[in-house]
Formats: structure tokens, C-alpha cells, sequence
């Protein structure tokens, strides 16, 4: 097969996973005719001889461009986070030969195709134009397309804002009937948890989030039913896929889709998925119907956005329902239909009206008979203020955008963070980040490494299940039980052999 484009992905803190928006461009762009490889890098250590081995054989003088995911970028190269050239000669600059590997790596596609184009697109911010890379932010499904046909002479007319450094993306208009579809040189083993995009945008409004998407109506960007019926049975078909991870910012948004997934897809299906989502709890305190619907669907494991046990902290950031409500609701769910469906939820230190002893408060409930979610996480409130310098952020939140409102003082960046951490204090609370971050990441290693209360919840529950891990364990036992009773890195190890092996045979050249 003749590869035009080579996307080069990788979660190193979730290592051997795939995540929708890689597979979601190599889908459009072989929907449009090009050849696709993608290549997980948390199987090579950086760029390896292994990596440059499998490169040989798929690169040509044809080779259209080489894209590669910023999000983890410092675990393939070791170049780390900066957002201008000051900031980085403020910290990096002495540091002799920092971007060896990034360059070594950039000369060698040179090398092997003169002709390809260098691209990136991910989370996290990189300096890296200076490298010969464009830049693609946002959602790219339409640009993508666009900018290959550009590459490939099909279009010898580009858009104007393909010739900068920076690419910005658009909402995609066909995402309704749009699909992820997998390829067997994707190297896909047994159960392995698949991305699956059921919409996109949020119907909300957190006053934390600055997700570009918010503010969608009901039902406006949900696939529909015949797509993602006619995804789910291609996946199980060719692949045996029936694992899951659903990327949809709320999946109950409306018990009206709730209800229809369920009626007119899953139950629609001659054989069961399993799937781990975002899920709201108030949501199904106020529709308690769809309780049966989701577990009848498939939900194996459920994220919750419950934030806060001060509910007049919950209710400045637009979560209004008392948390002690939530977690008695949570409680009979546990007992009843969510028995076997692992919960979890972040939480956010420092928010308005949390009171001078919330993290004392706090930690007491998360290890309180009180708290009964099978996995936890807590983190600061972030916010990244317009006029910090060195901020480069394209979409903020009413937090970012009003903290002073709320009795925020913003005064320093972290320079080296992997977003746009900013310091704060709170006068009015007492607070501030340096506090909150310190609680956080202590209260982080607790839940993960010392306490036997808390499960593989979250997406990382599909994950383990890829890995091999019984869900009876799963559901069963605690992390730190789950750690004793397998080896984890040889689990891992074997896998990352596995794919090396099986993705050097299929690139080997005919």
C-alpha cells in the first residue's frame, strides 16, 4: 500500500491507547484516497532504531507530509514545554543541545523525503514552527483534507491561512454523519478499548471550562443512529471490537438521546458493547429513567463532573445541585443498578466560596464511608488570564476571563507547566494555587499508591481491560491489589513487542 501521510500519536500516561482524533483525520483522509499509517510511539523508546527501521520502509520521495502529536511531545524527544522564544532563553537556553533529538528527527524526514511537509496538532504548546512544522489547532477534519490536496497538486490553488505557521480549525459540518473506521496496518489486538465519537460540543456552560464547543443545543451534534450502528457492527465485523472509549463531553445531556442510543442503536445490535463515558449525575437525579437505559447500554464505567462537596461552590460555577444530594443518589445507584459500574470523579480545589479548611474538609470525605465513588482525582483551580505574558490560548473560560470578579489575583506563570498554569491568591479565601497544588498532588499519590479504597475508574478502566486485567478484578479489587496480583510492565512490555513486530511486517516494503 503507498503511504501519502504518516501520523506518528502516542498517550504516555496511558501507553498502547488509541484516542479518536488521530484515527478520526487517518479516517477522512483515506475516505479522500490517501494511504495512512499511523505509528503508537509509546512502543520505541523516542526516536529508536526500531522507529527509524519502521520510518525506512514507509517513507518515500512521495510522502506528502509527516504529522505527529504535540500532547506528549516531551516523553518522544525530550524537549520541553515553552510558549515563546523569551520564555524558553529565560529558562532553556544555556542548556546545550536540548533540541538534538527533535532536530535529529526533523533531518531525517528531510532526509528520507525531501519534499514532505512537517505538521503537529495536540493540547499542549510547543514552540516547534521554528522547526519547519505547521501548526493545526482545533478540530482539522475539513482542513486536513484542504491542505493534503494542496500537497498532492490536486489543488494547486491553497487558502491563504494554510501558508502560515498556524493552522485554525472549524467546527466540521458533516460531523453527524462523519466515522472513525480502522485499518488493519492500524494494529489492533483483542478487546482493546476503541475510540468512538457519539457528538461533539458541550450544552453547558461550567464557568471553569474553556471548551471552544460549549453552549450546543440538544441534539445539534449527535451522530446519527445509522452511522454509528452501521460503526459499531464494521468495527465488530472485521476487528471483533466491542470495547469502548466514548469521547462526548456529556453523554446525558438530554434523556431524550439517551433514550434513542438505546433504542435505536445499541438495542439494534446483535452483539454488546461496553463503553466508559462522561456522565452527569445531577442529570440523572433529574431523569432517573435514564438510569436503566445507560447500564442497559453498555456503561461500564462513568465519569462525573461533580467537582465540589461545597455546594455553594458547586452553584458559582454552575453546578447547582447540593453535593450531599448527589453522593445519597450516588449511594443507592451503587447498591442497586451501578453494582458492578465503576464510578469516578474530578474534584477542584480553591473554587469561590470554598471556605479556609475545604481541603481539610475535603480529604476527610474521600476516605469517609460518605464517599462512594470507586475512583477519584483532585487538581487546582486553573486559570489563564488574557494578559499574562506568554499566555498563547486561543479559547477562555469565564474564569479566565473575570477571576478578578471572583477575588482572584493572577501574578505569575509557571514557566515549564505542560499548559498555562497560573499562579493566583485568593484574599477572600485564603487561598491560593501554590496551596491547592501541593493538596492536590499529595492527595493524588494517597488515592493511586497508599490507599486500598480506590478502583481503576475512569477511562482507565477500558484501558485495563485491553491489557488483560479479569473485570471481575477489576470491580473487585483495588489499585494498589490490581499492582500485586499482575505485572504490569510485563503486560506492557509484551505488548509494545507485539506491536513493533506486527507494525515492521506490515510496513515492510513488497
Amino acid at each position: 500500500m503507498k503511504i501519502d501521510c504518516v501520523l506518528l500519536y502516542g498517550n504516555f500516561m496511558i501507553p498502547m491507547s488509541k484516542y479518536a482524533g488521530t484515527f478520526r483525520i487517518a479516517t477522512e483522509l483515506r475516505q479522500h484516497g490517501y494511504g495512512v499509517q499511523t505509528i503508537d510511539l509509546t512502543a520505541f523508546n523516542g526516536f529508536d532504531s526500531e522507529l527509524e527501521k519502521i520510518l525506512d520502509n514507509i517513507l518515500t520521495d512521495d510522502t506528502l507530509w509527516v504529522g505527529i502529536s504535540t500532547t506528549f511531545l516531551s516523553n518522544i524527544f525530550g524537549f520541553p514545554y515553552f510558549r515563546s522564544q523569551q520564555s524558553f532563553d529565560k529558562r532553556f537556553a544555556h542548556i546545550k543541545d536540548l533540541d538534538i533529538e527533535l532536530r535529529r528527527f526533523v533531518n531525517y524526514i528531510k532526509s528520507k523525503s525531501p519534499k514532505a511537509k512537517l505538521i503537529a496538532g495536540g493540547s499542549r504548546r510547543f514552540m516547534i514552527e521554528q522547526f519547519g512544522f505547521k501548526v493545526f489547532k482545533f478540530y482539522n477534519d475539513t482542513e486536513i483534507i484542504e491542505f493534503t490536496d494542496y500537497c498532492s497538486g490536486k489543488n494547486k490553488n491553497i487558502n491563504l491561512k494554510y501558508l502560515s505557521d498556524t493552522v485554525e480549525g472549524s467546527e466540521f459540518a458533516d460531523f453527524t454523519k462523519s466515522v472513525i473506521e480502522f485499518e488493519k496496518n492500524d494494529i489492533i489486538f483483542p478487546n482493546e478499548a476503541m475510540p468512538i465519537e457519539i457528538s461533539r460540543g458541550c450544552i453547558f456552560r461550567c464557568k471553569f471550562c474553556a471548551f471552544p464547543m460549549n453552549g450546543k443545543s440538544k441534539g445539534e451534534w449527535v451522530k446519527h443512529a445509522n452511522v454509528l450502528r452501521n460503526e459499531l457492527t464494521r468495527n465488530y465485523e472485521e476487528y471483533g471490537i466491542t470495547n469502548y472509549i466514548v469521547s462526548d463531553d456529556t453523554y446525558n445531556d438530554s434523556a431524550d438521546k439517551v433514550k434513542l442510543l438505546y433504542d435505536d442503536v445499541y438495542s439494534k445490535l446483535p452483539f454488546k458493547i461496553a463503553f466508559t463515558a462522561y456522565i452527569r449525575l445531577d442529570l440523572m437525579m433529574r431523569f432517573t429513567e435514564t438510569v436503566d437505559y445507560l447500564k442497559e447500554s453498555g456503561l461500564t464505567s462513568a465519569l462525573f463532573g461533580i467537582e465540589t462537596i461545597n455546594h455553594e461552590s458547586g452553584k458559582a460555577i454552575g453546578k447547582g445541585v447540593d453535593p450531599k444530594l448527589q453522593f445519597e443518589f450516588l449511594k443507592d445507584l451503587k447498591n442497586n443498578q451501578f453494582k458492578n459500574i465503576l464510578t469516578h470523579s474530578g474534584f477542584i480545589v480553591g473554587l469561590p466560596k470554598d471556605r479556609p479548611d475545604e481541603m481539610e474538609r475535603l480529604e476527610e470525605f474521600i476516605f469517609s464511608e460518605e464517599n462512594c465513588l470507586d475512583h477519584v482525582i483532585v487538581e487546582p483551580l486553573f486559570i489563564t488570564p488574557r494578559d499574562i505574558v506568554h499566555v498563547n490560548k486561543p479559547y477562555y473560560s469565564e474564569f479566565d476571563l473575570e477571576h478578578d470578579k471572583y477575588g482572584y489575583e493572577c501574578y505569575e506563570q509557571i514557566e515549564d507547566s505542560a499548559f498555562n498554569e497560573v499562579r493566583w491568591r485568593n484574599s477572600n479565601l485564603s487561598f491560593d494555587f501554590d496551596q491547592a497544588y501541593a493538596f492536590s498532588r499529595r492527595m493524588n499519590n494517597i488515592i493511586d499508591n497508599e490507599s486500598d479504597k480506590f478502583k481503576y475508574g475512569g477511562f482507565v478502566f477500558q484501558y485495563m481491560q485491553s491489557l488483560g486485567i479479569s473485570t471481575n478484578d477489576l470491580i473487585t479489587l483495588s489499585k494498589r491489589q490490581i499492582r500485586a496480583k499482575y505485572d504490569m510492565t510485563k503486560i506492557l512490555n509484551e505488548l509494545k513487542y507485539n506491536y513493533r513486530h506486527r507494525i515492521l511486517n506490515i510496513s515492510k516494503p513488497l
